[in-house]
């Protein structure tokens, strides 16, 4: 899963390919229930209950249909949708703001780094390529 947290208010984004959605978890809600088995060294998986949360972008209507990345950039939340191969920048009240085409063919884009709001980083699974896009100003 690509998880981004959003320390100022403390909300957890969650991207949600197999269901076309981004959440917005409330970090601070919920119980510990207990510790799951491990599946990578180094890493602790837990079960928790009673986790709040709400659907912050729902592709059908946000013109995304499978979230392949997802960063925090300043105030906005920034996905990449592996079927169309577009980058989408929304506003925290899940607005779009804008929107960059990269071409690649439908399933090609996966991950994506964003280093502001004028650099971005993304890969091409299918030509096995990185490409970085400067944006101008």
């Amino acid at each position: 899963a690509h998880l981004e947290l959003d320390q100022e208010s403390r909300v957890l984004y969650v991207a949600d390919p197999a269901n076309e959605r981004v959440l917005a978890v409330n970090v601070d809600s919920g119980s510990y229930e207990r510790n799951l088995r491990s599946q990578e060294p180094g890493v602790d998986y837990q079960s928790w209950v009673d986790t709040e949360y709400s659907v912050f972008l729902d592709g059908t209507t946000a013109g995304f249909t499978k979230v392949s990345g997802l960063e925090l950039v300043g105030d906005l939340v920034v996905i990449s949708d592996n079927e169309s191969g577009d980058i989408i920048a929304f506003d925290k009240s899940g607005n779009e703001v804008d929107r960059l085409s990269t071409g690649l063919a439908e399933g090609a884009l996966m991950g994506m780094a964003v280093r502001s709001d004028s650099e971005i980083w993304f890969t091409d699974v299918v030509e096995s390529e990185v490409y970085r896009v400067i944006v101008d100003q």
